[in-house]
């Protein structure tokens, strides 16, 4: 036995449910109508809130050649739709969002549209954060990126892990950041920077290190402007400075100047020695 209620709308105009609250009729059950039952929600196997439900069945045609038939279940968490071929079974529920409200969503969402702005957020009370927010399944929050009351957007990890950019190359103040992994156009700002090398200038101290002499220098000077080596300036302004390899070229300068500041050493002191010999004989020829 099938028992119905009506609710009346109008004078004129009715719905009747249906209590089937203890059966999951199967596509094929239904065709050539819209019909409205009253369910357990449990028998349906619908998620949500509640004990019970109210189903509305829609089967447009009496086989799958008038396409599938569709379900929407109201419950206290909100709209639920499933849809089955005749003479087939029923897909798994998938949550209608609406427009108000927390919503909650069983599965992956996938937004298609050929417009430029697929989500956007609209914040509408003053002093609040618009974020997104990545939940693990301890129901703790893992990591959040979003934009603050203050107008500064953040990404933040909360529970360990690293923010990782992958592929492609990433401008700061710029959209062409050219074969540069980070090009930033302005300044960094930084309190330490650790720049890796695979190679440093110690060989300069090596036994084996030709040091060229004051006059070579002084004469590649004369005609290059520069130091061996170093890059020029023309270099510099249409390349820019690797920090790595200068730096490791800047200290095989001070390494060689060292060199020099130690044969130069030695050869003060022979001239002292030497002076001072000179200065000790011809005192001894006063005498």
């Amino acid at each position: 036995m099938v028992l119905t209620a009506t609710i009346a709308f109008s004078q004129t105009h009715s719905l009747s449910f249906n209590d089937t609250r203890s059966v999951n009729y199967p596509p094929d059950s239904f065709r050539f109508e819209t019909r409205f039952d009253f369910k357990y929600r449990s028998i349906i196997g619908v998620p949500g809130d509640g004990t019970y439900s109210g189903l509305m069945t829609v089967a447009p045609w009496s086989d799958a050649s008038g396409g599938n038939v569709h379900q929407v279940n109201f419950n206290n968490e909100g709209l639920f739709y499933r849809q089955g071929a005749q003479g087939g079974s029923w897909q798994e529920w998938s949550k209608l969002l609406t427009s108000r409200g927390a919503q909650a969503m069983n599965g992956p969402l996938q937004i298609r549209t050929d417009h430029d702005a697929p989500i956007t957020l609209y914040n509408t009370e003053a002093n609040s954060w618009q974020y997104i927010q990545f939940m693990g399944p301890d129901n703790a929050r893992s990591a959040y990126m979003g934009l603050s009351a203050s107008n500064h957007f953040h990404l933040v990890t909360e529970r360990g892990g690293n923010i990782v950019f992958k592929g492609g190359n990433v401008g700061i103040g710029t959209e062409t950041p050219g074969t540069c992994k980070l090009a930033v156009e302005g300044t960094i700002g930084a309190r330490k920077v650790k720049v890796t090398q695979q190679v440093w200038a110690d060989h300069v101290f090596a036994d084996t290190y030709s040091l060229p002499t004051l006059y070579e220098l002084e004469a590649f000077v004369k005609a290059h402007k520069h130091l061996p080596e170093v890059p020029t300036e023309r270099e510099v302004i249409a390349n820019g400075v690797d920090l790595g390899e200068m730096n490791k070229t800047l200290l095989q300068k001070v390494e060689e100047l060292t060199l020099y500041l130690i044969e130069h050493r030695k050869e003060l002191d022979a001239l002292k020695a030497d002076n001072k010999r000179m200065l000790e004989e011809l005192s001894k020829l006063k005498k």
